[in-house]
């Protein structure tokens, strides 16, 4: 389970799917905060990579 994380980007070496399947605490991103600045921003998969839009507050996926 991962909970809080200080980091602003990670490296997880397994797919988006695999990814999505960890499971994960409430503030595992730190992006709880509406204007918080020191939430996670990206998570780079090996097939891709998911993005905090800060705006829309919501995690979007990318390919790479």
């Amino acid at each position: 389970m991962i909970n809080y994380t200080p980091l602003h980007e990670l490296f997880y070496e397994g797919s988006l799917d695999d990814w999505a399947a960890v499971t994960k605490g409430g503030n595992w991103d730190n992006n709880s905060g509406q204007d918080d600045p020191h939430g996670l921003d990206k998570v780079q998969c090996l097939d891709g990579y998911m993005e905090y839009d800060r705006e829309n507050r919501e995690w979007k996926v990318g390919e790479e």
